[in-house]
């Protein structure tokens, strides 16, 4: 999963991504740790490691990241991003991504 700023963020801001399953397949899980992201400017890059305890990267605006080095399965759900954004800011997310079941598919919301 990669996003991308879209509109810069100007405040001090925290985000991280979770793993919200769909009722009866488990609970809310941490994809990463929060992340500090005033300071990142449109183009700038965010990522993850795969390992939930680790934030996001990189750990300062930058317009480039390192690739995922773990591959992460997601339940029936949703993948949503925990923020407490205030005065602007927008990410735009690219997922990569192989379905283990036949017919499943991933649909933006």
């Amino acid at each position: 999963i990669l996003g991308q700023f879209t509109i810069a963020c100007a405040t001090a801001s925290s985000i991280q991504l979770i793993a919200n399953p769909a009722a009866a397949l488990g609970t809310t899980r941490a994809m990463c740790a929060l992340l500090l992201v005033n300071g990142y400017q449109i183009g700038d890059l965010l990522g993850i490691t795969g390992v939930n305890t680790d934030a996001m990267i990189p750990p300062a605006a930058s317009g480039t990241v390192e690739a995922q080095t773990m591959g992460v399965i997601v339940q029936i759900g949703a993948i949503e991003l925990l923020c407490n954004l205030i005065g602007g800011g927008s990410i735009r997310w690219t997922l990569k991504w192989i379905p283990i079941d036949a017919g499943a598919a991933v649909v933006a919301a």
